[in-house]
């Protein structure tokens, strides 16, 4: 038995394995094999190695949006009216590029006489010589038979009465200076504007929809640290009145604990009120039920990031759409500018004629078209002066875009230090509160008995939790904010639009 160690593998190879005898030595008959080991096991070690890589640098996520948000989400009618506004933006594109490729028409013109009335000329006696004669010399015509020329346009009608001619038509724009392609790149640009709208729209419904489902997460977990609360406290208020019922105690202070009950339920009360609402309004807005709600939540908590996200002003989407909109606004510019030019056409007229008794009779005329607007009447001028206008004041809602942004994140920043602030005094305090009930409670029944004032710290203790919570929610709230600013929080809650299908 031969041991050979390829990469910290033992391989063992029997001298009795191998039918050729005249090998002697089994490496030279194994070494193929061993050498596709030693690179599986290599490939194997590697991707181990890259697969432990890739699990400490990316946690597994396991969230994923339900189907009933999703649908709750794109169903909606600013989402379809923003959809609807892509679908017009595309189409608009498209006739814009048809318009610009070649026109081909067929014409077929011919005519049938339906009825007619023509005047006829009255015939006049007049003598010649000794003879007596009919008839209408021109010169003894009235003027009015003389000018009218409907008798001379029926018979030429006549001449052509059933004759139908087929004529195809195609026609071309050879030189336009620009005007059909800086229209339809303006379009392009429209087109892209409206679909970072849309995208938008989704993610504010999304954000909209995520700051009701934080609001109702923090319901729960306050009316269910209410309700932890009112059960220790009512244990407190039995004992107290046990003590009252014995003598012991004085009737103040179990009038004292049962305020500190009621206050208990009456903020239960209140929370349940709101949570309901809360539920209402969810259902109105989006037909979506609490549980489709924790969802999202859950999936948010899964996947948002620590730190608050920001991002410059100029790198945002909206910044970007209104960049678009400015450079479609001197396309339009341009276009209106190159339309007082001279445009020249190409024309080719195919022509067949008589098609009721056709015999191989057509014609093929080319023409040139020179076409100039030479008074308008102002129009293009007055569209210059709107689209300059509608311009500047693109341009005042970029900078206002931006200044808008610095303050909200400057803000949005500003008030998550302040909740991180409260919310590790609200625990410190926690801790001194709990370590103080614990004390009360190691002390009653040994030194001195006292659950009114265990009650008290109860009460404290649940005061501090519900402002405790209460921070945490509106931390969450001021972090959903800054991921809705930064514009991710599409990517946080795996909602993506997709391509629109028009």
């Amino acid at each position: 038995m031969q041991i050979y160690k390829v990469q910290d593998k033992r391989i063992r190879f029997s001298n009795h394995s191998f039918p050729n005898r005249h090998l002697k030595q089994p490496i030279f008959a194994y070494s193929k094999t061993a050498l596709m080991i030693a690179a599986l096991s290599c490939l194997l070690h590697g991707a181990s190695a890259q697969a432990q890589t890739d699990d400490t640098a990316t946690p597994q996520v396991t969230g994923v949006l339900s189907e009933s948000v999703r649908l709750a989400l794109f169903n909606h009618p600013e989402v379809s009216e923003a959809n609807a506004r892509v679908c017009q933006a595309i189409h608009r594109l498209g006739l814009g590029r048809a318009l610009r490729r070649p026109q081909v028409n067929l014409t077929v013109s011919g005519s049938q006489q339906l009825f007619d009335r023509v005047r006829e000329d009255k015939p006049i006696g007049y003598k010649g010589g000794n003879r007596f004669f009919q008839g209408t010399p021109v010169y003894e015509r009235s003027k009015k038979d003389r000018t009218a020329a409907a008798k001379h346009r029926q018979f030429d009608r006549l001449e052509k009465e059933g004759v139908y001619d087929a004529t195809v038509s195609l026609r071309y724009n050879l030189i336009d200076w620009g005007s059909s392609k800086s229209d339809i790149e303006a379009k392009r640009l429209q087109h892209k504007v409206s679909q970072i709208d849309a995208k938008g729209t989704l993610s504010e419904r999304s954000f909209q929809l995520l700051t009701t489902s934080i609001r109702l997460a923090m319901y729960d977990e306050l009316l269910a640290e209410h309700q932890r609360a009112q059960t220790q406290v009512a244990k407190q208020i039995a004992s107290v009145q046990a003590r009252v019922e014995s003598g012991v105690g004085r009737v103040s202070d179990l009038r004292a604990a049962k305020l500190i009950g009621l206050d208990l339920e009456i903020a239960a009360s209140r929370l349940e009120s709101q949570r309901e609402q809360v539920i209402e309004s969810l259902d109105i807005d989006l037909g979506l039920s609490p549980g489709d709600a924790k969802h999202l939540y859950n999936t948010y908590m899964e996947r948002r990031p620590v730190s608050l996200a920001t991002i410059e002003a100029t790198q945002t989407e909206k910044a970007h759409a209104l960049r678009l909109q400015i450079e479609a606004v001197d396309f339009e510019q341009k276009q209106i500018r190159t339309s007082k030019y001279m445009r020249i056409d190409g024309v080719l007229d195919a022509t067949v004629f008589d098609l009721r008794d056709y015999e191989d009779e057509y014609e093929l005329v080319g023409k040139l078209e020179f076409k100039m607007p030479l008074y308008d009447g102002g129009a293009a001028r007055a569209r210059l002066r709107e689209a300059t206008w509608r311009q500047s004041e693109i341009k005042a809602s970029l900078d206002k875009l931006q200044r808008g942004h610095g303050n909200e994140t400057s803000r949005n920043l500003l008030r998550f230090q302040e909740l991180d602030k409260e919310i590790g005094e609200q625990s410190a305090r926690l801790v001194e509160l709990e370590a103080r009930l614990r004390s009360l409670e190691a002390r009653q029944g040994r030194t001195v008995t006292s659950p009114l004032e265990v009650a008290g710290v109860m009460v404290e203790i649940n005061q501090v939790k519900t402002a405790l919570i209460q921070a945490r929610m509106e931390q969450e709230g001021v972090r959903s904010s800054a991921l809705f600013i930064a514009e991710k929080l599409d990517d946080v809650l795996l909602i993506n639009l997709g391509e629109n299908g028009c």
